[in-house]
């Protein structure tokens, strides 16, 4: 669990930076308010978070086992008699509860972030140009 949660944090922040580019034009216009800031990069990452997961719970399934094969703990499970199946069996519902999540997500979060990301924008715009005019 804290190798998936880790990775995770790693790939949203990656993510952020590789969007900063392109809601640095947002921020420069709008200012630099805590809402400004923030809202974004949340609607941004809710956008991806259904590649998100799947993503980071592989690269953490890789981390942990490679880690069991390195200290020599699953050889240690095997010889005591612990079979494949119970040693996995944690892994494979932890991940069709994240399946249940990720597939929640492309359906519902996916298409709300980015509808939420464009009203946003807009208004922030609209409050914007209304301030000019002012």
């Amino acid at each position: 669990m804290p190798q998936f949660v880790a990775v995770l944090i790693i790939f949203c922040s990656v993510l952020v930076i590789s969007q900063l580019l392109r809601l640095s034009e947002v921020l420069v216009n709008l200012g630099l308010s805590m809402e400004n800031i923030f809202l974004p990069f949340i609607y941004v990452i809710l956008s991806f978070v259904s590649m998100i997961i799947p993503m980071s719970f592989l690269f953490s399934v890789v981390l942990v086992f490679a880690r069991l094969s390195a200290d020599g703990e699953y050889a240690a499970f095997l010889a005591t008699g612990l079979p494949l199946r119970r040693v996995i069996m944690p892994v494979m519902l932890f991940g069709a509860l994240l399946c249940g999540v990720s597939t929640y997500c492309a359906m519902n979060l996916e298409a709300w972030g980015r509808r939420e990301l464009g009203e946003f924008l807009t208004r922030k715009s609209k409050l914007e140009l209304d301030n000019i005019i002012k």
